[in-house]
């Protein structure tokens, strides 16, 4: 059988040792079963271990000078408006509306045109990367877009905890294998017993979280200040110039820190409320606002302008229940954000540890954005509407804009397609060790599992053009 070409994106923005390397290499001695392997990191690391095998490229080394037309010309064959994508990162929140410190277009011109040579260079059967939330990954999926490049995203994220998905650069999970209506008829019927009786979907996510955001704890204390050194090292000595205006500085690293421990306490004045027995709802599940399902998928999204303008729209006698990220709650939300939602009068702010199962089991309607929210209401049958793109359209209405909801109340899934996409999800889940999954990182064992799900797939897409 014909070897495959593969690309995989090393994402991290510096390595501090050899061991942050074994997720790419367990991946690259998985994959080089089925074919060659190039790794793209943006520059040389301090500590780089060998890669037997691995063909390595580095994008800073390819950065040509380019004229002002060529950057326009850039930007029109390959990307998105340069000031859009230079609003889809962590560090551009932590910093906006003040875009000078932020990458100016040449550069970005720069790094994509270096993306565009690699692609034509290496013409990769499939370029495997994930869902990222730096400058440098998000220009080279997109321009993996622009040229038609077959992008693999390995994707946090399943039906239950500790699971991974195939998915596309639309963001689209991948259906690589084949089953029949029996198979995935019964895998449905799993899946919802599963969804349905389980608390939360994400309990080690959960615990993690509720770890490390804990203000009381001494050993939080130790962590961010040690979290601080090690960070001033990285910024100022082991990364190149260039990447400063890309990345938190350790000063903004800690200020925010600081934020998500003061915060919670502080909210819990304000998302105080709890749901009030008879009463009319739709369900809105707040987001963490600095998650790439936000920034990176729908960079353009305000959850608190979405809030206002659905509070317009609610039909008479309806509530609008908005319930806290239960990791996170809070933390990463400004007081005066809460203030102008709690000031809506048809607007409830519930506490977090309200269960939101039980307020998707009794609400008229579900509206999200990106949320595993979504599967637990499909799987109870009810009416949802998102305004992000992690759902196909067909299995859950999308809403262009908040007001949308007015003229769309009445329209549903087509039932008999959700417990299809519901079935086929369980069936494509790989299943990662919880502690690995809650920090990311790919062993043997998920390595395999993910070259055999990226062979599949690549043999799939072979069979249909042929």
């Amino acid at each position: 059988m014909a070897k495959a070409k593969f690309a995989y994106y090393f994402s991290a923005y510096r390595a501090k040792d050899s061991s942050a390397f074994d997720s790419m290499k367990s991946l690259a001695k998985a994959l080089g079963k089925h074919g060659s392997f190039d790794a793209v990191f943006r520059y040389r690391y301090r500590t780089e271990p060998s890669l037997p095998g691995v063909n390595r490229t580095y994008l800073y080394q390819n950065l040509r000078k380019l004229s002002e037309a060529e950057v326009s010309d850039i930007e029109r064959k390959y990307l998105p408006p340069y000031n859009l994508i230079r609003i889809m990162t962590q560090v551009s929140r932590n910093r906006y509306p003040d875009v000078s410190n932020l990458p100016d277009d040449y550069i970005m011109a720069q790094i994509a045109d270096a993306w565009v040579r690699f692609f034509k260079e290496k013409k990769p059967d499939l370029f495997i990367c994930g869902l990222m939330d730096d400058y440098a990954g998000i220009i080279g999926m997109e321009v993996a877009r622009s040229m038609n490049m077959r992008t693999v995203l390995l994707f946090f994220g399943g039906l239950y905890s500790c699971q991974y998905m195939l998915a596309d650069n639309n963001f689209l999970p991948i259906f690589y294998r084949d089953f029949t209506d029996r198979q995935i008829a019964e895998a449905y019927k799993h899946a919802r017993d599963g969804i349905v009786n389980r608390e939360i979907l994400n309990p080690q996510q959960k615990e993690t979280f509720d770890a490390m955001n804990n203000l009381a704890s001494a050993w939080n204390f130790v962590w961010m200040v040690r979290n601080f050194f090690s960070s001033v090292k990285g910024y100022y000595f082991d990364i190149p110039p260039v990447e400063r205006k890309m990345w938190m500085s350790p000063f903004e690293l800690t200020r925010r820190q600081v934020r998500y421990f003061v915060r919670p306490p502080i909210m819990q004045f304000i998302f105080s409320k709890r749901p009030q027995e008879g009463e009319k709802y739709v369900f809105f599940p707040l987001h963490f606002q600095d998650d790439a399902a936000l920034i990176g998928a729908v960079p353009f999204v305000s959850q608190v302008e979405i809030i206002e303008e659905l509070a317009k729209v609610m039909p008479h006698g309806m509530k609008l229940y908005v319930k806290p990220h239960p990791h996170w709650k809070c933390a990463d939300m400004t007081l005066s954000d809460a203030q102008r939602m709690n000031h809506l009068s048809n607007v409830v702010l519930l506490r977090p540890e309200i269960n939101a199962k039980d307020l998707i089991r009794n609400c008229e309607a579900v509206v999200m954005i990106n949320s595993s929210v979504g599967y637990e209401a499909l799987v109870m049958k009810k009416k949802i509407f998102s305004l992000g793109n992690f759902f196909p359209p067909d299995i859950i209405p999308r809403l262009s804009q908040p007001r949308d909801l007015a003229k769309c109340w009445g329209t549903a899934p087509d039932w008999k397609k959700v417990e299809r996409y519901i079935g086929l999800h369980y069936l494509h889940g790989i299943i990662a060790d919880k502690e690995k999954y809650a920090w990311g990182k790919l062993d043997e064992g998920l390595s395999e599992a993910f070259a055999d799900a990226i062979w599949q797939h690549y043999n799939k897409v072979k069979q249909k053009k042929s």
